[in-house]
């Protein structure tokens, strides 16, 4: 396995596709009669996977695409300021990466600041003092004047709630449902999709997939609340999602919540359609189609199987010279026992100069004895 310019741009392709198929299956409703919620995640993951590993594999096949990686190629070899325009491109990724690693670290702090403030001003239960629950997962609820909406502290595995009046089926259904994204683990996926942003903050597809993402989680705990119930009791559950979104007001402190939106679980309007649409034909479709999931096992070999490369056919100057590809599979480094080096290919050799150039890489290095 190695990483290389191209292997970055097959991955950011293949990605971008991924994301654009999962972007269609929560938007199509029609499409919610052919998976369940555990797919996507599975799809999400399998992006995530990609992203994480933008390398070539042994069995990576590749292909000569000249009409589209010979432009790039040139475009990355253009001098700025004495450097490639490749390696500015990286320095700029690196430094606007660990920027989005200290605002997540601000965020982060802002989080634990907001759960003081909330705990100082709560008034503190456990779930089973409203409803009757298994003793393992009887957790903390704190009541509290600070929100509006109920949701759940991730990290803590609390459950918020607003001071206000419910009737016991509305309380059983919001707690019901907070529970499930503690029993969800939910606070590790979205904070693998905030890893995702911060490595690639300048990719804009990930910052859909992250919003997709939240989708899922909200739908995934309405089908695991609502596995046992009765069409009658669904409905009602629905009509709580409903009443709720229905009251949401913004205060000022909510607004402060949403800066620290990665470690809440609150309710949204924007999401509230697809939750209840997918609600309403989950009693028609209980598995997702055996098509689709062998398609979704495929993908991480299907989209690790080709590469392209910059081609030059032909072109002035390259008789006896070697691609990247080859020099990579055919040819090998002598590590001489005075430092330098010299490059061994075909028979023929040549003492290198900067072994440090990104040629170099990933070719195997003999110790001379």
């Amino acid at each position: 396995m190695h990483i290389s310019t191209s292997s970055i741009f097959i991955t950011l392709l293949m990605a971008l596709g991924m994301i654009l198929l999962f972007y269609v299956l929560i938007q199509r409703k029609k499409t919610h009669l052919l998976f369940r919620t555990d797919l996507l995640i599975l799809l999400a993951m399998i992006i995530w996977g990609r992203l994480f590993l933008p390398v070539e594999f042994p069995f990576t096949i590749t292909i000569a695409f000249s009409a589209l990686m010979n432009p790039l190629q040139a475009l990355l070899n253009i001098a700025v300021f004495g450097h490639r325009f490749g390696e500015v491109i990286m320095i700029l990724w690196c430094v606007g990466m660990i920027a989005t690693a200290l605002h997540s670290l601000y965020m982060l702090k802002r989080m634990f600041d907001l759960q003081k403030i909330i705990q100082k001003k709560s008034e503190v239960f456990h779930i089973s003092d409203f409803m009757k629950v298994n003793p393992k997962n009887d957790y903390p609820v704190w009541k509290t004047d600070l929100i509006e909406v109920p949701m759940v502290l991730g990290w803590q595995k609390v459950i918020l709630l607003p001071n206000a009046s419910y009737s016991q089926k509305e309380i059983e259904h919001i707690l019901s449902h907070e529970l499930q994204h503690i029993l969800n683990h939910d606070i590790w996926i979205k904070q693998l999709m905030n890893l995702l942003t911060i490595v690639y903050w300048w990719f804009l597809p990930v910052y859909w997939l992250k919003n997709q993402v939240q989708i899922v989680l909200e739908m995934r705990v309405d089908e695991k609340v609502t596995r046992s119930m009765t069409q009658e009791k669904m409905l009602d559950y629905v009509s709580t999602l409903v009443e709720m979104n229905e009251k949401i007001t913004k205060n000022v402190l909510q607004k402060k919540l949403r800066f620290s939106s990665s470690f809440f679980f609150a309710e949204n309007r924007n999401v509230l359609s697809y939750r209840v649409q997918y609600l309403l034909e989950s009693k028609q479709k209980k598995k997702t189609n055996k098509g689709i999931l062998l398609f979704l096992f495929m993908l991480p070999v299907v989209t690790n199987l080709v590469i392209f490369e910059p081609y030059h056919e032909n072109a002035p100057g390259t008789e006896g010279t070697w691609s990247e590809q080859e020099m990579r599979e055919r040819g090998y480094l002598i590590h001489h026992q005075d430092g330098t080096y010299t490059f061994c290919i075909d028979g023929q050799q040549a003492t290198i100069q900067n072994i440090k150039d990104p040629v170099f890489e990933n070719i195997k290095v003999i110790e001379e004895e």
